[in-house]
């Protein structure tokens, strides 16, 4: 289920609305300070019983689409490069990988019994599956199946060490064992005791840790050799290891997490949680861990305090789950809304960062722009007035000066340190280290601009007209227009492709327009649909394999890789005016 929020319900929301009205009515210079965020990941989920798997924001929550993979999945995870997850399903007997640049399943890769735990080799290459009394190699290149390397009985948890050399592989008889990678060589059990189930190597190599009953057991991985076990409250669950090396944390059964300090295996003071975790993963920053619990809930633990926060409801028995590294490409960062009150709706891994929704404006809202780094985005008036949130700096703007027409549009240079407004008459406005270009300004134009798209380098910027004029500013190349054609309805956006070869128009009738080496990129559009409200605007994915529709109600229609995050569906109190791809926070 996709969620969202609207902004105006928070209490940050409503004084960074302020801070930017008042800048907006006085059209003075301030500004509103940034947020500092912490890192962004994905935290995919696998839900047992649902048979899918479930990708979550790890700084807003924000739950995506569920992932269908095969039947009872029961363990993830996902490439050094954070471009796919592998995931097990033990009742199909296969491995799904997902795409994560698109959150789309491949093809499964047939395995045979029932494969359970898997674990990837630090130079991407390979994985390893434990399935039924063996280990399967999989070359994740072509998805061939090697030798499987038995061992006998019923394997679990594995883990590998971080020069990939060595596996250990938990078995069900008591054991744990160490194979080679080089040769798929068993080398001597080492006997644990009890029950080993889950395991997870240091980030330095030097110890393995292994669930086992009621405790957890250390083994130095130099010599093999068997340390004094951790005694948890209750049948140890998992454990993963903090990526400075220095911590410990074990789930189990008794509604808790257990810290203890690598150092000295001495368990530390448990931390409640709502249910009883199955699984455990830690955020590449260290900051947050997140528990996964069948009973329909991942749960996350700010590790700082050492509390555990408000659980994340999603149902299908979660079981098992995986955080992207901190290499991997920025998960789809998702979309905004902005209506023409001001307020703002986030859909996907779009964070939320205020709005000016219930703020008294001089103007209506007619603009969206996101911001990179840590995320945000300004808003802006058919006045002029600039709304800033989140990272968005405010470099200024043209609220209380006399225009010739209205504002209708904005947009960003890539580092987020300035900004253009584009007018009806075409009149460019340009602040901080966004430069000017050119405009249209004063010049006889056969309808008014409608939107403005800037290029990648911030070089130039494209406006476009109600008629589907299209006019080329600074490095921008021109790739065409509807200029001249008959159209069922006004054209009211534009969106560019990555490369500044080509742009997409689009109608209020839903209509696009594919120009330039957008042209081979034409996903569909709503003409047929024949939308209950206007369509209003256009935003593109960063790789433009596909793009977003908006409509003034709230509609969102996807094509392409666009993937379908959501639209409103609360009442509106104004109608949408625009649709604004989140700028793709960094990772690392």
């Amino acid at each position: 289920m996709t969620r969202f929020r609207t902004l105006a319900s928070t209490t940050v929301v409503s004084m960074l609305a302020i801070a930017s009205v008042g800048a907006i009515a006085g059209g003075a210079a301030a500004s509103v300070a940034p947020r500092v965020a912490p890192q962004q990941f994905s935290a995919y989920v696998v839900q047992q019983s649902a048979g899918t798997v479930t990708p979550i924001n790890t700084v807003t929550h924000a739950v995506g689409s569920p992932i269908t993979v095969g039947h009872l999945p029961t363990d993830i995870a996902i490439t050094p490069d954070g471009k796919t997850a592998y995931v097990t399903n033990s009742g199909s007997g296969t491995l799904t990988p997902i795409d994560l640049a698109t959150n789309t399943p491949g093809a499964p890769i047939t395995l045979g019994g029932g494969p359970y735990g898997i674990v990837i080799a630090p130079n991407g290459l390979t994985a390893y599956v434990t399935d039924g009394g063996d280990v399967v190699p999989v070359t994740l290149s072509t998805g061939t199946v090697g030798t499987a390397i038995h061992l006998g009985n019923a394997n679990r948890g594995i883990a590998i060490t971080p020069d990939g050399a060595t596996l250990y592989v938990a078995n069900s008889v008591g054991n744990v064992y160490p194979i080679s990678t080089a040769t798929d060589t068993v080398g001597t059990p080492i006997v644990i005791g009890n029950l080993p189930y889950a395991i997870t190597v240091t980030p330095d190599g030097s110890t393995a840790y292994v669930t086992d009953s009621t405790s957890i057991v250390p083994i130095t991985t130099a010599t093999d050799a068997v340390g004094s076990a951790v005694s948890l409250g209750g049948v140890a669950t998992d454990i993963a290891v903090t990526p400075n090396g220095t911590t410990a944390y074990a789930t189990s059964n008794s509604a808790q997490v257990t810290p203890f300090p690598t150092s000295t295996g001495i368990a530390g003071t448990p931390i409640s949680t709502a249910q009883n975790p199955l699984s455990i993963a830690i955020t590449p920053d260290g900051a947050t861990a997140f528990t996964a619990d069948p009973s329909g809930e991942v749960e996350p633990i700010d590790l700082a305090t050492q509390t555990a926060g408000t659980p994340i409801a999603l149902g299908g028995s979660p079981y098992a789950l995986a955080i992207t590294p901190a290499s991997a490409p920025p998960a789809n960062p998702g979309y905004y809304l902005a209506g023409a009150d001001g307020s703002v709706f986030n859909f996907g891994n779009a964070a939320l960062h205020g709005s000016a929704a219930g703020s008294r404006l001089n103007a209506p809202v007619v603009g969206q722009a996101a911001a990179g780094g840590a995320g945000g985005y300004w808003l802006t008036g058919a006045d002029g007035g600039v709304f800033g949130f989140g990272s968005a700096t405010f470099h200024g703007s043209m609220g209380g000066a006399h225009l010739n027409a209205p504002m209708v549009g904005i947009a960003a240079t890539a580092d987020g340190g300035g900004y253009w407004l584009a007018a009806a008459d075409g009149g460019i406005f340009a602040f901080g280290d966004a430069a000017f270009h050119g405009s249209m300004g004063g010049t006889h134009l056969n309808a008014p601009v409608v939107g403005i798209a800037a290029t990648a380098d911030g070089g130039g910027y494209w406006l476009v007209a109600a008629d589907g004029g299209v006019f080329a500013l600074g490095d921008a190349s021109f790739h065409g227009s509807m200029g001249g054609t008959h159209l069922n309805a006004p054209v009211v956006g534009i969106a560019a492709t990555a490369d500044g070869g080509g742009y997409w128009l689009v109608a209020a009738d839903g209509g696009v327009f594919a120009l330039g080496d957008a042209a081979g990129r034409y996903y569909g559009s709503l003409a047929a649909a024949h939308p209950a409200t206007a369509v209003v605007g256009i935003a593109a994915t960063a790789d433009g394999g596909g793009y977003w529709l908006a409509t003034a109600g709230g509609v969102v229609a996807n094509f392409g890789d666009a993937p379908s995050d959501g639209s409103v569906t609360t009442h509106l109190s104004a109608p949408i005016v625009s649709i604004t791809r989140a700028a793709s926070a960094p990772v690392g």
